[in-house]
């Protein structure tokens, strides 16, 4: 009877600790069995493309050191590929298995550390026009984002071989919208009234903007994120 409360407690202790996930400091340090619980239960990955020129992941195929958040907890320390082929992130257990994380648990995730890190968040069905995986080059009122995909394309030096090819799509998400930047010129029509403000910004600054320089899209959402609020504080 004693063992059967014991394990009861221990129960709903485990379960309250979940639901309180944002308040555990020095969680890169919890007890095994946490992470088997929230990390490790995903399937097995197994490539879907055995006959393709090059891989299904973003950067390389190498495991990437990187963090993980679920639920609101962030894991550091991981090994990591994004697959971009399915964008299904993968982890690496116990040095031996790759599997597959549930795209539904994950918060966000990172390849890389400090300033030089490639942060992804998971936009789900949260905006219309725009769902899944992407990283994030900027986030404030709005946000630039980049969605990374790879597909299959024909080998154009061996005509009856299949190769990965990737393709990166940018989009500002704004008022509940993703909209595709397709080119300068499309980016800045999205900003409305304030356009011209923010071409006069971008031109006065030698900001440079463009999908060859993707950074530049976030500073002037930025820039234009400022137009907005100082134009409701006057209102």
């Amino acid at each position: 009877m004693r063992k059967t409360i014991l394990n009861l407690l221990l129960f709903i202790l485990f379960a309250v600790s979940v639901s309180g996930q944002h308040l555990a400091p020095g969680y890169g340090e919890a007890d095994p069995v946490w992470l088997e619980q929230l990390l490790y239960r995903g399937v097995e990955w197994r490539p879907r493309m055995t006959v393709a020129e090059g891989n299904e992941f973003f950067m390389a195929d190498a495991w990437l050191d990187g963090t993980v958040t679920l639920h609101g907890l962030t894991f550091t320390g991981m090994k990591l590929r994004y697959d971009i082929f399915n964008d299904r992130l993968v982890i690496l257990w116990k040095d031996i298995q790759a599997l597959v994380v549930s795209s539904d648990e994950v918060d966000a995730f990172s390849i890389g550390y400090g300033a030089s890190a490639r942060r992804f968040i998971n936009l789900r069905d949260d905006y219309r026009g725009i769902s899944g995986f992407a990283e994030v080059i900027y986030k404030g009122s709005s946000m630039v984002v980049a969605r990374h995909i790879k597909v299959i394309g024909k080998n154009t030096s061996m005509s009856s071989y299949a190769q990965f090819r990737e393709n990166t799509h940018y989009y500002l998400i704004t008022g509940g919208n993703g909209l595709q930047i397709r080119n300068r010129g499309s980016f800045l029509n999205m900003l409305g009234v304030h356009e011209a403000e923010v071409k006069r910004y971008v031109r006065q600054n030698h900001i440079l903007v463009g999908r060859s320089s993707p950074e530049g899209f976030g500073v002037a959402a930025e820039y234009y994120d400022s137009l907005v609020k100082g134009a409701e504080v006057k209102n």
